[in-house]
């Protein structure tokens, strides 16, 4: 009987029953248990054939037999490996890097590695003993939450797998993060793990050391490129985007790295919509399919594209390939269109849509209402404030503000100022909480005032007694 150099807490294996968690520093106990490999002197050697074992316990067994000692980590590492590629439940990985949710561990995981010397069974260690034994291995690492000492690559390199694999991603980014030399796997850990956590900086950064190396790209997996090209377009980090995107072969080009690319570009701020044709342009050439929820993020960041004619390429190319627009569709191309003063297409536009039997939202016409504003068109933003009434859905300020403003801006004042009038019997009709009131009855008022004479006196006193608010301008005597 000797002291061990590793200890084995007992916990949860795929069947449900007793399996292993490793915890690194010395021991200070003893052990009994049965060797179930022959002791070896070369530690090589040794390593290879703990490889054959069928579980970490057995593992451990061994090393615990191994009487020659022990002058490397390399059996250490797999064991390691061994429990990341079981079923480990993370409550177990959780004990590993000394996440203990109490002070002093449970009784069961102490009945694991508290034997009296004659190895009869766990030992009543009192809380101050407990407590000495756990902290013994605990460091502080990489700036990470804390993790047991294991600080030699190979068990670091070993490590990293298992804590992702049970979901503990803080601390497999601290144990990435404290290696000086990282290989292909560490870094594949590293980008899945800063993906799942949301880690923007440790996600780029991994990102980046990967789309640097051919090798470490062949390691990362599908789900690994599409949790980080996930991540990219959430925080709209184009750059890093398009250059994983450009390092992986044309083979690994797959439609959903592409969606998640174009997405980052049309969150990005400014838009980058040369980008995003750039990336459609080539999913043309590859001959992958373009999805129906790509075409609408390239509609949407197609408004930061330079070249005025992007949306109308984008929607005949949705036609020519047979891909129904959706509502989704005709919102982001109607608002695209509006932004470029292109009213005349707005108004087509709302016309197909029509046609296809899209039932419109409160943003469609809210988005067409305000391409009216832009054109200085007062008829089409009094008949679309009509038409949304018709349809049943209801009416809100930036609608009443929109049409109010084309008819400031119109150039027929005497027209401008009688539909201004046109909309606030609406807006009384309404009934509408407003949350921009004054900007309302500001522009109401100029609107007015640029043709008084074309309003009638006693339709605006009676809207400005539903509506509270001062339509005409009166002096106010002090």
């Amino acid at each position: 009987m000797r002291r061990i150099h590793v200890v084995a807490l007992v916990a949860l294996s795929s069947s449900g029953t007793e399996s292993f968690v490793l915890l690194a520093g010395r021991g200070a106990r003893w052990s009994t248990r049965p060797a179930t490999a022959t002791t070896l002197s070369s530690e090589e050697r040794f390593a290879e054939e703990l490889q054959g074992l069928p579980s970490a316990v057995d593992q451990l067994r061994a090393i615990d037999a191994n009487g020659d000692g022990l002058g490397t980590t390399a059996p250490f590492a797999v064991v390691l490996a061994t429990a990341a590629a079981s079923d480990a439940p993370a409550a177990a990985v959780a004990a590993l890097v000394g996440h203990v949710a109490r002070p002093c561990p449970p009784r069961r995981a102490l009945r694991a590695h508290s034997f009296d010397r004659a190895g009869h069974g766990p030992r009543q260690a009192g809380r101050r003993g407990c407590r000495r034994r756990f902290a013994r291995g605990r460091v502080q690492g990489a700036g990470g939450p804390p993790f047991f000492s294991i600080v030699r690559s190979p068990r670091l390199t070993a490590l990293a797998p298992a804590l992702l694999r049970a979901r503990k991603d803080a601390e497999c980014l601290a144990a990435v993060g404290a290696l000086s030399a990282r290989t292909a796997s560490d870094v594949r850990c590293g980008v899945a793990a800063a993906a799942r956590s949301r880690d923007d900086a440790q996600l780029r950064a991994y990102v980046a050391e990967a789309a640097a190396d051919e090798d470490t790209l062949k390691t990362l997996d599908d789900a690994s490129l599409k949790a980080a090209m996930r991540g990219l377009a959430k925080k709209g980090d184009h750059r890093t985007a398009y250059s994983l995107l450009d390092a992986l072969p044309a083979e690994r080009r797959s439609p959903l790295l592409y969606h998640g690319a174009i997405t980052a570009c049309g969150r990005s701020r400014p838009i980058k919509g040369r980008t995003a044709m750039l990336l459609w342009r080539r999913m043309k050439e590859e001959n992958v399919t373009v999805p129906r929820a790509t075409y609408n993020a390239l509609l949407h960041a197609a408004q930061g594209s330079l070249t005025e004619n992007a949306t109308s390429a984008l929607l005949a190319a949705m036609d020519r390939d047979g891909v129904a627009l959706n509502v989704v569709s005709y919102n982001v191309a109607l608002n695209s269109l509006a932004k470029q003063g292109r009213f005349s297409e707005v108004l087509s536009l709302l016309e197909a849509m029509e046609s296809a039997s899209i039932k419109p939202t409160e943003v469609t016409f809210g988005t067409a209402i305000n391409g009216a504003a832009r054109a200085n068109n007062s008829a089409a933003a009094v008949a679309l404030l009509g038409a949304q009434t018709s349809v049943g859905l209801p009416l809100g300020d930036p609608a009443f503000a929109s049409a109010l403003e084309a008819c400031l801006n119109d150039p027929d004042t005497a027209a401008g100022a009688s539909r201004a009038a046109e909309v606030l019997d609406a807006l009384a009709a309404a009934d509408v909480s407003l949350k921009r009131r004054e900007r309302v009855e500001e522009l109401a008022r100029a609107a007015i005032s640029r043709n008084r004479a074309a309003v009638d006196d006693d339709r605006l006193k009676r809207d400005e007694d539903i509506l509270g608010m001062v339509l005409q301008n009166r002096r106010v005597e002090v």
